[in-house]
């Protein structure tokens, strides 16, 4: 799936993959995300993903720093992709609609950077709806 969020203003998610597309209740979701570094971020930076029920609780999430810790925002050149997933446990029991969100946090401030391009609100990216099976 392609997109055109930006982060900030040295961030963009380009695409990204969810694994499985209909999602059992107790079972792992794995979103990989595309990443695309308009310039260098001059802060490291953290990702953050939430399926978030239909109330706002959040029911899964997962944060760490880009490709399981390996690739520090600071060393991201301009115009470089990187790929970063994340495995998600879903509850035993979900079931029905949510929403899987997605934001950039700075590590040092827990400042989150500002979305624009298809937010859920200032500072979470709305990435898809998903239907959990019981």
């Amino acid at each position: 799936n392609q997109t055109a969020l930006q982060f900030g203003t040295d961030v963009e998610l380009a695409g990204f993959t969810l694994q499985p597309a209909q999602p059992a209740a107790g079972s792992q979701l794995q979103l990989q995300l595309e990443w695309r570094a308009l310039k260098t971020p001059p802060a490291e930076l953290a990702v953050f993903v939430h399926v978030v029920a239909p109330d706002g609780t959040i029911i899964a999430q997962h944060d760490a720093v880009p490709a399981n810790w390996a690739r520090p925002t600071t060393g991201w050149l301009p115009g470089e992709y990187v790929s970063d997933t994340h495995a998600l446990q879903l509850p035993a029991s979900a079931s029905g609609s949510y929403q899987v969100l997605v934001g950039l946090v700075d590590r040092a401030t827990e400042q989150r950077l500002p979305v624009t391009g298809g937010t859920a609100d200032a500072e979470r990216a709305l990435l898809t709806t998903i239907t959990i099976q019981p």
